[in-house]
């Protein structure tokens, strides 16, 4: 069966910039996540869980952008890489299209102030729901009361 070729208006370089900026993104985090993380007792640490996803989605965010502004916007669907649902394990992808003069049009009459606000409470709310969800998980099951019964 031949492969399909992708439509015209589809980039698997972006594809590929973008899979690059996300390594690099976790990686930061990660690196964050660790030196907030570095004086602690606990099982398991809320800064260092809250500082992860505060740095990852942020820097999600910003590689969205980015893409954005080379001209490219992730279409609604997913592209699945590497098999089918049915039958193998497939990676699932955004699918990043070139922007159409329709799309730019109604991406500028949005109110980027509320897009703004609303990316940055997301981002907030994550990272301070995953803390003092952290937190509670410690205080139910402090340091070293994880024991392996045989």
């Amino acid at each position: 069966m031949p492969r399909p070729t992708p439509p015209r208006n589809h980039s698997g370089l972006i594809t590929l910039l973008w899979c690059l900026l996300q390594e690099t993104t976790i990686f930061i985090a990660a690196i964050a996540a660790q030196t907030a993380g570095i004086m602690t007792t606990e099982f398991l640490n809320p800064a260092m869980v809250s500082t992860f996803l505060l740095f990852y989605l942020t820097g999600r965010t910003l590689n969205y952008g980015l893409i954005h502004l080379l001209g490219y916007h992730a279409a609604a669907a997913l592209d699945d890489i590497g098999g089918s649902a049915s039958s193998r394990p497939s990676v699932s992808l955004p699918d990043f299209q070139r922007s159409s003069n329709h799309f730019k049009r109604i991406h500028h009459q949005r109110a980027k102030g509320r897009h703004l606000l609303y990316q940055g409470g997301f981002i907030l709310m994550e990272s301070g729901v995953t803390w003092a969800t952290t937190a509670l998980f410690n205080q139910f099951f402090p340091a070293g009361s994880a024991r392996i019964w045989v």
